[in-house]
Protein backbone atom coordinates (compact mmCIF):
# COMPACT_ATOMS: atom_id res chain seq x y z
CA UNK A 1 0.00 0.00 0.00
CA UNK A 2 1.21 3.51 -0.80
CA UNK A 3 1.96 5.99 1.95
CA UNK A 4 -1.13 8.01 2.72
CA UNK A 5 -0.68 11.78 3.04
CA UNK A 6 -2.33 15.13 2.28
CA UNK A 7 -1.53 14.86 -1.43
CA UNK A 8 -2.86 11.30 -1.85
CA UNK A 9 -5.54 11.41 -4.59
CA UNK A 10 -9.06 11.27 -3.16
CA UNK A 11 -12.16 10.45 -5.20
CA UNK A 12 -14.57 13.30 -4.51
CA UNK A 13 -18.19 12.91 -5.57
CA UNK A 14 -19.99 16.28 -5.74
CA UNK A 15 -23.33 14.47 -6.13
CA UNK A 16 -23.05 13.14 -2.57
CA UNK A 17 -20.68 15.72 -1.09
CA UNK A 18 -18.46 12.89 0.14
CA UNK A 19 -15.02 11.43 -0.35
CA UNK A 20 -15.64 7.95 -1.72
CA UNK A 21 -12.13 6.46 -1.58
CA UNK A 22 -8.43 7.17 -2.03
CA UNK A 23 -6.20 6.10 -4.93
CA UNK A 24 -2.69 4.70 -4.89
CA UNK A 25 0.11 5.63 -7.29
CA UNK A 26 -1.29 3.04 -9.68
CA UNK A 27 -4.60 4.96 -9.89
CA UNK A 28 -6.51 2.19 -8.09
CA UNK A 29 -8.59 2.41 -4.94
CA UNK A 30 -6.74 1.44 -1.76
CA UNK A 31 -9.64 -0.81 -0.72
CA UNK A 32 -11.30 -2.33 -3.76
CA UNK A 33 -8.63 -1.86 -6.39
CA UNK A 34 -10.93 -0.06 -8.87
CA UNK A 35 -9.96 2.90 -11.02
CA UNK A 36 -12.10 6.03 -11.08
CA UNK A 37 -13.58 4.92 -14.41
CA UNK A 38 -14.48 1.51 -12.93
CA UNK A 39 -16.06 3.15 -9.88
CA UNK A 40 -18.23 5.22 -12.23
CA UNK A 41 -19.14 2.16 -14.36
CA UNK A 42 -20.10 0.19 -11.23
CA UNK A 43 -22.32 3.06 -10.09
CA UNK A 44 -20.34 3.60 -6.88
CA UNK A 45 -19.78 7.25 -7.75
CA UNK A 46 -21.53 9.67 -10.09
CA UNK A 47 -20.24 10.68 -13.51
CA UNK A 48 -19.23 14.02 -11.94
CA UNK A 49 -16.78 12.36 -9.49
CA UNK A 50 -13.16 13.42 -9.87
CA UNK A 51 -9.83 13.17 -8.06
CA UNK A 52 -8.01 15.83 -6.11
CA UNK A 53 -5.49 15.89 -3.24
CA UNK A 54 -6.88 14.56 0.04
CA UNK A 55 -6.34 17.88 1.86
CA UNK A 56 -8.55 19.67 -0.70
CA UNK A 57 -11.17 16.91 -0.61
CA UNK A 58 -11.33 17.12 3.19
CA UNK A 59 -11.96 20.87 2.95
CA UNK A 60 -14.77 20.27 0.44
CA UNK A 61 -16.26 17.57 2.64
CA UNK A 62 -16.22 19.82 5.72
CA UNK A 63 -17.96 22.57 3.72
CA UNK A 64 -20.51 20.04 2.48
CA UNK A 65 -21.06 18.75 6.04
CA UNK A 66 -21.65 22.29 7.31
CA UNK A 67 -24.27 22.89 4.62
CA UNK A 68 -25.89 19.53 5.31
CA UNK A 69 -25.93 19.50 9.12
CA UNK A 70 -25.48 23.05 10.48
CA UNK A 71 -28.93 24.59 10.15
CA UNK A 72 -28.83 26.73 13.29
CA UNK A 73 -30.41 26.27 16.70
CA UNK A 74 -33.64 24.50 17.40
CA UNK A 75 -35.58 24.60 20.63
CA UNK A 76 -35.64 21.42 22.68
CA UNK A 77 -37.32 20.50 25.95
CA UNK A 78 -35.55 20.56 29.30
CA UNK A 79 -36.01 16.78 29.40
CA UNK A 80 -34.21 16.37 26.06
CA UNK A 81 -31.41 18.68 27.22
CA UNK A 82 -30.93 16.61 30.37
CA UNK A 83 -31.12 13.35 28.41
CA UNK A 84 -28.32 14.53 26.10
CA UNK A 85 -26.32 15.82 29.06
CA UNK A 86 -26.51 12.47 30.84
CA UNK A 87 -26.23 9.95 27.96
CA UNK A 88 -22.43 10.30 27.52
CA UNK A 89 -19.90 12.40 29.43
CA UNK A 90 -20.31 15.96 28.11
CA UNK A 91 -17.36 17.81 26.62
CA UNK A 92 -16.59 21.50 27.16
CA UNK A 93 -19.38 21.80 29.71
CA UNK A 94 -19.70 25.47 30.60
CA UNK A 95 -22.26 26.53 33.17
CA UNK A 96 -23.23 29.38 35.42
CA UNK A 97 -26.30 30.94 36.95
CA UNK A 98 -28.96 30.94 34.23
CA UNK A 99 -26.87 29.55 31.37
CA UNK A 100 -24.88 26.57 30.20
CA UNK A 101 -23.62 24.72 27.15
CA UNK A 102 -21.93 21.45 26.36
CA UNK A 103 -20.80 19.41 23.40
CA UNK A 104 -21.82 15.80 22.90
CA UNK A 105 -18.72 13.62 22.95
CA UNK A 106 -19.72 11.75 19.78
CA UNK A 107 -19.29 13.70 16.54
CA UNK A 108 -22.12 13.84 14.06
CA UNK A 109 -19.59 13.59 11.23
CA UNK A 110 -15.98 14.68 10.81
CA UNK A 111 -15.56 17.87 12.83
CA UNK A 112 -19.30 18.58 13.20
CA UNK A 113 -20.62 18.10 16.71
CA UNK A 114 -23.96 18.55 18.44
CA UNK A 115 -24.09 21.20 21.15
CA UNK A 116 -26.79 21.91 23.72
CA UNK A 117 -27.34 25.35 25.21
CA UNK A 118 -29.43 26.57 28.14
CA UNK A 119 -30.29 30.24 28.51
CA UNK A 120 -32.64 30.81 31.43
CA UNK A 121 -35.63 28.51 30.89
CA UNK A 122 -34.91 28.01 27.18
CA UNK A 123 -33.06 24.97 25.84
CA UNK A 124 -31.51 24.54 22.40
CA UNK A 125 -29.66 22.02 20.28
CA UNK A 126 -27.46 22.89 17.31
CA UNK A 127 -24.83 21.26 15.12
CA UNK A 128 -21.66 23.26 14.60
CA UNK A 129 -17.93 22.86 14.09
CA UNK A 130 -16.43 21.17 17.14
CA UNK A 131 -14.36 24.29 17.98
CA UNK A 132 -17.35 26.66 18.20
CA UNK A 133 -17.07 28.73 21.39
CA UNK A 134 -19.69 29.04 24.11
CA UNK A 135 -20.08 32.73 23.22
CA UNK A 136 -20.80 31.88 19.56
CA UNK A 137 -23.35 29.22 20.59
CA UNK A 138 -25.01 31.62 23.03
CA UNK A 139 -25.17 34.35 20.38
CA UNK A 140 -26.71 31.99 17.79
CA UNK A 141 -29.41 30.87 20.25
CA UNK A 142 -30.21 34.41 21.37
CA UNK A 143 -30.46 35.53 17.74
CA UNK A 144 -32.78 32.59 17.03
CA UNK A 145 -35.29 33.87 19.61
CA UNK A 146 -34.86 37.59 19.01
CA UNK A 147 -33.85 38.26 15.39
CA UNK A 148 -34.53 41.99 15.63
CA UNK A 149 -32.38 42.79 18.69
CA UNK A 150 -28.73 41.74 18.36
CA UNK A 151 -27.60 38.80 20.42
CA UNK A 152 -24.74 40.87 21.84
CA UNK A 153 -27.19 43.56 23.00
CA UNK A 154 -29.40 40.95 24.66
CA UNK A 155 -26.39 39.41 26.39
CA UNK A 156 -25.29 42.81 27.74
CA UNK A 157 -28.83 43.61 28.88
CA UNK A 158 -29.04 40.28 30.71
CA UNK A 159 -25.59 40.73 32.25
CA UNK A 160 -24.38 37.43 30.79
CA UNK A 161 -22.06 38.53 27.96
Amino acid sequence: MDNFNDSTPAVWDPATGRIYTFLGRDGRSFWGGETLEELRALGHVSEQAYTLPTIEALELQERSDRQRYCAGPQRISQERYEELLNCLPPERWTRGVGYGSFRLSERLTGAIATFCVRIGDSFYSLNEHEDTSHAELFEACMAFDAPIESAAAIARRCGIG
